[in-house]
């Protein structure tokens, strides 16, 4: 995988982006690890994520407005939208709706998947990076707050934050199936949830 920032797993691929020195995103079989293509998504590629259907990616020049991507499996560009915000980084789904950080806004953007618009935002904390949707709560690590976020999306409004002390640099997190899990960078640790 290239020098990796995010990446997404769903079906027989893995979908990575290359933020240090491309703006393309690979396709990366699952079995071999190979590259099986390159396709270019837009300047510096931060998040990807495959719904089943399409790709997603996330377009976060560092203090300027971030932007959508939606994209065919087989690399054409089909959408762009606005992310609502600057510097995008992360992408989750609930199925229905993107959500997308925006590190130097603060905020996730809460995005319609059929028309690329900003239905809502919620207000997560500084340096707001990795998203993680879990099945009925979305999380955000906020690197610069070093905090956790957690929203309840049960009845598809927006809810309340509930911060958590993350240590130092909370930026990746990740879903056992039980407990939420953050990689905090500059401590050098990791938090459960």
């Amino acid at each position: 995988f290239f020098s990796s920032r995010r990446r997404h797993t769903r079906s027989l691929c893995d979908w990575s982006s290359d933020v240090c020195s491309s703006d393309l995103i690979a396709k990366v079989s699952r079995s071999t690890g190979a590259v099986l293509a390159n396709y270019a998504a837009g300047a510096t590629p931060f998040g990807v994520l495959f719904d089943g259907t399409y790709l997603w990616v996330v377009n976060g020049p560092y203090g300027a407005p971030g932007g959508l991507r939606k994209m065919s499996k087989t690399g054409v560009t089909l959408a762009t939208y606005a992310s609502g915000g600057n510097t995008a980084r992360g992408i989750a789904t609930d199925g229905k709706y993107l959500f997308v950080s925006n590190y130097h806004s603060g905020t996730i953007s809460r995005i319609r998947k059929s028309d690329g618009s900003v239905v809502g935002t919620l207000n997560s904390g500084a340096g707001v990076n990795e998203l993680l949707f879990e099945g009925h709560q979305l999380w955000a690590s906020n690197c610069e707050a070093n905090t956790v976020t957690r929203f309840d999306l049960a009845d598809s409004s927006l809810a309340e934050t509930i911060g958590f002390a993350a240590g130092t640099g909370p930026c990746a997190i990740g879903f056992d199936g039980v407990r939420t899990w953050s990689a905090n960078q500059a401590a050098g640790t990791v938090s459960v949830f």
